[in-house]
C-alpha cells in the first residue's frame, strides 16, 4: 500500500478543483464534513493525484482553504492514517537514532 505524508501539495494539477484547493464542503450532503474530506483525499490518492511519497497539504492549510475547523481535518487525516492510506509522521518513531536520543534525554 502506498504511503503518503502530510505537508505540501504535489501531483497532477488537472485533478484539483482550484489552484491548490483540494476540497470543498458539499453543504447538501448528509455526510459529516470529515467524511467528505476523507473520501476526497482517498479519491485523489487512488486516482494518482497524490503518489507514494508525496506530501499532503498541512492540516491548517486544508482547514483555511476549505473554511472548516482544524479538528475536522485532523479527524479525517487520522482516519486515513488508521486505514494506512497516509503516514503523518515526519520520521519513523522507533528508528535507532530516535531511540538513542531518547536514552540520552532520559538518562537511560
Amino acid at each position: 500500500m502506498a504511503k503518503h505524508t502530510s505537508q505540501c501539495l504535489k501531483g497532477n494539477p488537472s485533478l484539483a478543483t482550484d489552484k491548490d484547493k483540494i476540497f470543498e464542503v458539499d453543504e447538501s450532503s448528509d455526510l459529516p464534513i470529515w467524511v467528505q474530506l476523507r473520501n476526497r483525499i482517498t479519491y485523489l490518492i487512488r486516482t494518482g493525484y497524490f503518489k507514494s511519497g508525496d506530501q499532503l497539504p498541512s492540516v491548517r492549510s486544508v482547514a483555511a482553504d476549505a473554511g472548516i475547523n482544524y479538528n475536522t481535518v485532523t479527524k479525517a487525516y487520522r482516519d486515513l492514517e488508521f486505514a494506512k492510506l497516509i503516514d503523518t509522521k515526519a520520521q519513523p518513531l522507533f528508528d535507532e537514532e530516535y531511540q538513542q536520543r531518547e536514552r540520552l534525554l532520559w538518562g537511560e
